[in-house]
């Protein structure tokens, strides 16, 4: 869909006429077709974002997997809704490997995957309605990492493949629990 300058304007005006700049309400426009699990401390960083309409900036800052990500991906986009386009994006450099976080997704993926379970069964372990994004965001990762395999490794497309969590699995598991 093409917006004119009037139209986006115009919604920009409206987003921010009907509620205040730390309104949940404000993040509206910027949710309707996200297709992210957010968690409420994704929300709250967001709205503090956009607190003050005095502000110039925000930093989201905090350990690493929390979903910093998200949170700069609802406040640019409130902000391009609005028509600001002075956004500047700072990134660590990415390293080729990256290593999964154990968030309560992973972790109840790798209990449940303790025996040889299908990826619909994993999906629903780690409650993630959307299948695309549970292959891209966790199965693909688990695997790459080592902390899953598949049971059938020279059939990865079989409909009877099933993932169980392997021994680095285990043990990624066991120092999040020390930690």
């Amino acid at each position: 869909m093409n917006l004119t300058d009037y139209h986006a304007k115009y919604f920009a005006h409206e987003l921010t006429k009907r509620c205040p700049s730390d309104s949940a309400e404000k993040l509206a426009g910027a949710l309707v077709d996200a297709q992210v699990d957010l968690n409420p401390h994704q929300v709250e960083a967001a709205l503090f974002a956009f607190h003050s309409p005095l502000s110039k900036g925000a930093l989201l800052a905090d350990e690493v997997g929390l979903g910093k990500t998200i949170e700069a991906g609802l406040v640019i986009s409130q902000k391009w809704a609005e028509r600001k386009r002075g956004i500047l994006i700072i990134t660590p450099q990415v390293t080729p490997q990256v290593t999964p976080q154990v968030t309560p997704q992973v972790a109840a993926i790798l209990k449940a995957a303790s025996q040889p379970r299908s990826r619909e069964e994993l999906q629903v372990a780690a409650t993630i309605k959307d299948r695309e994004h549970f292959r891209k965001m966790y199965l693909l990762p688990l695997l790459e990492s080592g902390w899953l395999e598949r049971t059938l490794p020279d059939k990865p497309n079989s409909r009877l493949q099933k993932y169980r969590t392997t021994l680095a699995g285990i043990k990624a598991m066991q120092r999040e629990r020390a930690a």
